[in-house]
């Protein structure tokens, strides 16, 4: 049986009541766990993509396209009403 694309009955579980069967195991007495290359990087670029899809969303125009007509139709009501004048 494979479950998160592990096989679910060949890996220890650190823990019995544990439901997720891919926990990484600690590391043997007097050894250090070495980290592998993307673990080095992968919190930063996940903080500068939260950053930017805040800039981003805080950023835009227009939510939908009625905010932009409801905008455009007063600019235009208030632009005709100082031409009449």
């Amino acid at each position: 049986r494979f479950w998160l694309g592990c096989g679910a009955d060949q890996i220890p579980r650190t823990h019995p009541l544990s439901p997720w069967p891919c926990v990484p195991q600690p590391p043997p007495e007097g050894q250090e766990r070495v980290k592998e290359d993307w673990e080095y990087y992968f919190p930063q670029l996940i903080t500068a993509g939260f950053v930017v899809w805040g800039f981003i969303y805080m950023n835009q125009p227009y939510g939908c396209v009625e905010e932009w007509a409801m905008e455009e139709a007063k600019r235009r009501i208030v632009e005709r009403e100082t031409d009449e004048e």
